[in-house]
């Protein structure tokens, strides 16, 4: 995935399950990239306004990794989670899905953004790629 997909991933934004900072609760999250503030914004509704809403700057990014999370559903059938870990100098963002394909589109993406921030100066506005 090139950087100009990357971001148009992330840019689009989509739902994800988020645990809260102390990791004891889980919520559904409308979890998109703000490339004007270089952030990465979370609400429980569908919009693109960082208003009100829970955010990381991409520059504080240190590391994102993925990993399965395994379960047992209310009927004892087993339950699989795509798990990514977007970890700052902070705190770990824990963000999951039941899909496979969006947990590895957006774990790829958001690699491709955190390389070329740590690479580039972010002051130029450049990350929406030419």
């Amino acid at each position: 995935m090139d950087l100009r997909t990357s971001v148009e991933t992330l840019r689009g934004g989509d739902w994800f399950y988020k645990w809260t900072a102390k990791g004891d609760s889980v919520h559904r999250r409308w979890v998109w990239i703000d490339t004007k503030d270089y952030l990465l914004v979370w609400s429980n509704y569908e919009t693109y306004s960082p208003h009100f809403c829970g955010n990381v700057r991409l520059d504080h990014i240190c590391q994102v990794t993925s990993h399965d999370l395994s379960s047992m559903d209310e009927n004892g059938l087993p339950k699989t989670y795509y798990v990514l870990l977007i970890k700052t100098r902070k705190r770990v963002l824990q963000l999951a899905t039941e899909l496979k394909y969006k947990c590895d589109a957006w774990f790829e993406a958001l690699n491709n953004v955190m390389r070329f921030i740590h690479r580039n100066d972010m002051t130029k506005g450049a990350l929406i790629p030419d």
